[in-house]
């Protein structure tokens, strides 16, 4: 039956972070509201972001209310913004905007 078949049958495993990445969006899927998406940079400097889409006027779309673009570092990439972002290792003056800029290359080739 269908029903019986586990939603990680058809997950390939191409590196060790698959698992992690699959079961962090489980459980962001399984959240009552709007589902989050983030972005995890897993090489010096560590970093996770969270993606927000944006409409025409850059303005967070109703569906990713609450999120905080305001303070902390933001990126504006077009159609999303990368916000709430933490840093987990120390970062060098002057390479956020190059980090920032990575994140958003990888978001796109997505």
């Amino acid at each position: 039956m269908a029903g019986d078949r586990d939603p990680f049958d058809d997950l390939r495993i191409e590196n060790p972070y698959t698992v992690l990445v699959a079961a962090a969006d489980a459980v962001s899927a399984s959240r009552p509201g709007a589902r989050r998406e983030y972005i995890a940079h897993l090489q010096a400097p560590r970093f996770v972001a969270r993606i927000v889409a944006c409409d025409e006027q850059g303005e967070p779309l109703a569906s990713e209310q609450p999120c905080d673009i305001v303070r902390g570092v933001v990126y504006t990439s077009g159609d999303y913004v990368l916000c709430e972002i933490d840093w987990l290792d120390t970062i060098a003056p002057g390479e956020i905007v190059k980090w920032m800029e990575a994140a958003a290359d990888a978001i796109d080739a997505m």
